[in-house]
């Protein structure tokens, strides 16, 4: 078994260009590669030796495509302990759960987020589930990880249609944040009566704390447009107008 979320799109930050760029890591267990030839996927799925650059660091193989900043992303790694890398890249991250497709908000979101309780960005896709769930009293999930336990092979290449996996869901926004959310759309925020499928012109950004009322804001997909934001009461679901 192994996890499609070890291979992930890491942000490497260059400590010449000062700037971000996209490279693909794989990090596998080191006895799981087949060391000194081509790495190997699951079902031995080779990999090109020309596109690809393998390392060890500590019980782990890294695997990189041929980028120009692989002697970078190798010095880097091999000159901090797991802990100083966690204290470097948590900045990096988004205090914000995002759910949506495209973070284009992401960033403003983050930057306006409350430093307590929990927050979740919420994309118009995402948005279009909300009445219904709001009637059901079901919360908002997000896929947390996919287990692959069966990675069948046809011809020497992957199968995808027949891959055995089981998804890990959790809870983004609870029941009664959906509620809050929905009360807000209900008074036609983000051009919509909040029904499924209805247009959206907005993306939201929800803050939930125990006992506290709901924040949200709606932001608009013209990032010049200042957000507007809206308290709920936790109780009797009453909103606010914007603020």
């Amino acid at each position: 078994m192994f996890f499609a979320a070890d291979i992930i799109a890491s942000r490497q930050r260059s400590s010449f260009a000062k700037s971000y760029e996209l490279v693909g890591v794989t990090l596998r267990k080191s006895s799981t590669v087949n060391q000194g030839q081509v790495p190997l996927l699951p079902k031995g799925v080779g990999l090109e030796s020309a596109h690809v650059t393998q390392w060890a660091v500590g019980k782990e193989t890294v695997i990189v495509p041929s980028a120009g900043q692989q002697t970078e992303i190798k010095t880097a790694m091999s000159g901090v302990t797991p802990a100083e890398s966690l204290v470097q890249n948590v900045p990096m991250l988004h205090r914000i759960t995002i759910l949506a497709d495209q973070d284009r908000l992401a960033d403003f979101a983050d930057a306006i987020a409350p430093a307590k309780g929990r927050s979740v960005l919420v994309d118009r896709k995402t948005l279009s589930q909300v009445a219904i769930l709001a009637q059901a009293h079901k919360p908002l999930l997000r896929l947390r990880s996919v287990a692959i336990g069966s990675f069948p092979i046809v011809g020497g290449k992957p199968d995808w249609a027949h891959v055995q996996q089981h998804a890990t869901k959790e809870v983004a926004v609870s029941a009664d944040g959906v509620r809050a959310l929905a009360a807000v759309l209900s008074s036609k925020v983000c051009g919509s009566s909040g029904k499924m499928g209805s247009g959206f012109t907005c993306e939201m950004l929800i803050n939930e704390r125990s006992g506290r009322a709901y924040w949200i804001w709606a932001l608009a997909l013209n990032s010049s447009t200042p957000p507007t934001k809206y308290i709920v009461n936790s109780t009797t679901f009453r909103v606010i107008h914007g603020i």
